[in-house]
């Protein structure tokens, strides 16, 4: 394994593993009101996030060397700090394609009542102009019978009232069209259900603890780290008996010397 490739391994690995401890870290954040034990237990969480990836390859070292206990402790550790990474990212990851969802739908029913609002205000222009015909035919029959003054009366106050109306109608049709305009022009994102929404972040939580703590573990591996007893072959002693061993031969010495003597 190349030092540009074991470079790359582990900045993929410290960058993954990143994104659980900036989640986990946000949602105990986000669990505590007060802000500076918010900013306490959430950073020693992110400490702790960091050190969960360590406890792996550190396990296998000790399995490794045969020292069962203390890596199946560490495991037991990193199993536990894993689980509550996993559900930071997972709920972070669902809460945001659930909140993604419900802006599209938010966005579909401004669209439907901008709609509704603009065809409403088109059939009030038509019956407006329905009105200000028929006003006119009064006011025509009325000159036809000479009653001059109450058909320009008419047509005066009927008609500047079916005018106001008709500017406030096509003001609503222009604002509905302007709101449509930037409505549509926002990108639709694709919804999914929520069943499958919680499953992808499922997924992704599991990948985000499962891929880091791999490469790591493949990374010691490959540098050494503790390694196994050889089998059929003799182990150096410890120094303590390596002490005893030179103090028994130089007795054994002594006495030989003398025997011989």
């Amino acid at each position: 394994m190349t030092m540009i490739f074991q470079r790359a391994l582990f900045g993929a690995a410290c960058a993954l593993s990143g994104v659980t401890a900036v989640t986990v870290g946000a949602a105990l954040y986000a669990l505590i009101a007060t802000p500076w034990q918010a900013v306490l237990f959430a950073g020693a969480f992110v400490v702790l996030d960091l050190v969960k990836y360590l406890l792996w390859p550190t396990a296998r070292d000790f399995l490794v060397a045969g020292r069962r206990w203390e890596g199946t402790a560490m495991i037991a550790c990193a199993v536990a700090l894993a689980g509550v990474s996993a559900w930071a990212t997972s709920d972070l990851f669902t809460n945001a394609l659930r909140e993604r969802a419900a802006q599209q739908v938010a966005q579909q029913q401004r669209i439907e009542v901008a709609q509704a609002e603009r065809v409403q205000a088109q059939h009030e222009l038509e019956q407006l102009a329905g009105e200000a015909a028929a006003i006119r035919v009064q006011a025509n029959a009325l000159r036809a019978r000479g009653m001059a003054t109450p058909a320009l009366n008419l047509e005066t106050t009927a008609l500047a009232r079916l005018d106001a109306r008709h500017d406030a109608a096509r003001e609503r049709i222009a604002l509905a069209g302007a709101e449509l305009a930037s409505l549509h022009a926002l990108p639709v994102a694709t919804t999914l259900p929520d069943t499958l929404a919680r499953l992808l972040g499922i997924g992704l939580a599991l990948a985000l603890e499962i891929v880091p703590a791999l490469l790591l573990t493949a990374m010691r591996a490959q540098a050494g780290g503790l390694q196994a007893p050889a089998l059929g072959k003799p182990q150096p002693a410890p120094r303590r008996d390596r002490r005893a061993l030179r103090i028994i031969r130089r007795a054994s010495a002594a006495r030989t010397v003398a025997a011989g003597a």
